[in-house]
């Protein structure tokens, strides 16, 4: 069990932060695409979904501030979110 509690922690930290990009081991190489590309599009489906419930949440802030202010704006919010690890108490010590 910590082995597989040890993969998700590290699948969690690479699609919160996807600055490092290499792919851990345990993600297959076989398949259409490489590992770093699997990782990128889980990455970039959690940002992106993230950045639609906050669209669907705030409309007239949305609105206010215009679609290029507001992608910044959400980016920002979900790159400092993605920093202190939402499951940060589940953590083993």
């Amino acid at each position: 069990m910590k082995m597989l509690s040890s993969i998700q922690l590290t699948f969690q930290d690479r699609i919160l932060a996807p600055q490092d990009k290499d792919a851990p081991a345990w993600i297959s190489p076989a398949g259409r695409a490489k590992p770093e590309t699997q990782l990128g599009v889980y990455s970039h489906a959690y940002r992106a979904r993230l950045a639609e419930v906050l669209a669907s949440d705030y409309p007239a802030v949305h609105m206010a501030i215009g679609d290029g202010l507001f992608t910044e704006l959400t980016g920002t919010y979900i790159q400092n979110l993605s920093l202190i690890h939402i499951s940060e108490p589940t953590r083993p010590y």
